[in-house]
């Protein structure tokens, strides 16, 4: 949610742009104070602004980058590394990873408190990025939702670390790319994975 400051922010990029004339500005936020909406959701439902227009104008305010959940491709390796109930809490879905740096779309970038958790519990820096609420909801669905099947290969993957940590005593190598799916357990697994989460992209 846009705090005032965000708001002052965004509504002054917006007219300065010329996108909307002070009348059409006020009028929406109007209807939105009517509905209970946020602006920019407002703005890109009610056809006046398209999607992206309005959310890298909003990710500026944020002073990140805005990506389109609907269409990304999704790294199977990222979805290992936040849980479903703290991806679901803070609608916040993993991207893609780089080294020790996970990409993560969130629906506000700017949530402090929530960046720091999802950092502990993966255990990498968080890079946020702009996304919009209901895409995230949707990414959340397909990829965390209970009893999906990529749920339930996400949790076979998670069983089978857990097991090659209490023979070994180390965990196993996990790879730093898609691509190099052979130093994961359960390769079957992975490629099966990659399979479904193309299927349903």
């Amino acid at each position: 949610m846009l705090n005032l400051e965000d708001h002052k922010t965004f509504t002054k990029k917006l007219l300065e742009s010329s996108l909307l004339t002070p009348e059409k500005l006020a009028e929406a936020e109007k209807r939105c104070a009517e509905r209970g909406s946020e602006l920019p959701h407002y703005l890109v439902e009610s056809s006046l602004l398209p999607k992206e227009t309005v959310y890298q104008m909003l990710a500026e305010v944020y002073g990140v980058a805005f990506v389109d959940v609907a269409n990304f491709k999704i790294s199977p390796e990222s979805l290992q590394s936040i849980p479903a109930e703290l991806a679901q809490r803070y609608k916040a879905v993993p991207l893609f990873k780089i080294g020790d740096s996970l990409n993560v779309a969130m629906a506000n970038p700017s949530e402090i408190s929530a960046i720091d958790h999802l950092a502990q519990k993966s255990q990498c820096r968080i890079d946020p990025c702009l996304g919009v609420l209901a895409d995230i909801e949707s990414a959340l669905s397909q990829y965390y939702g209970a009893g999906s099947a990529v749920s339930h290969l996400l949790e076979s993957l998670g069983r089978e670390r857990m097991r090659k940590v209490k023979l070994t005593g180390q965990a196993p190598a996990v790879a730093s790319a898609p691509t190099r799916t052979r130093m994961i357990p359960g390769t079957g697994s992975v490629i099966t994975l990659v399979d479904l989460i193309l299927r349903q992209a």
